[in-house]
């Protein structure tokens, strides 16, 4: 289960990804941040793989593509 905290980060990181050309798709590298780290059952490295490389593929920039 999510903390508070943890659902308002969520909330404004997909917030964020509406306007994916913003700071280099920052919403994505977030979520993919939040979803690698977070512990179980909330933590998804698939998915945490899935939303860096969208980040990747709107904006190549060397943080995005640091793996």
């Amino acid at each position: 289960a999510l903390s508070g905290t943890a659902k308002e980060y969520k909330r404004m990181a997909n917030e964020l990804r509406k306007y994916p050309k913003w700071d280099g798709a920052v919403g994505n590298a977030f979520l993919g941040g939040f979803y690698n780290v977070a512990p179980w059952p909330v933590g998804n490295k698939k998915l945490a793989a899935q939303y860096l490389q969208d980040g990747a593929a709107i904006a190549p920039t060397r943080r995005n593509l640091c793996a």
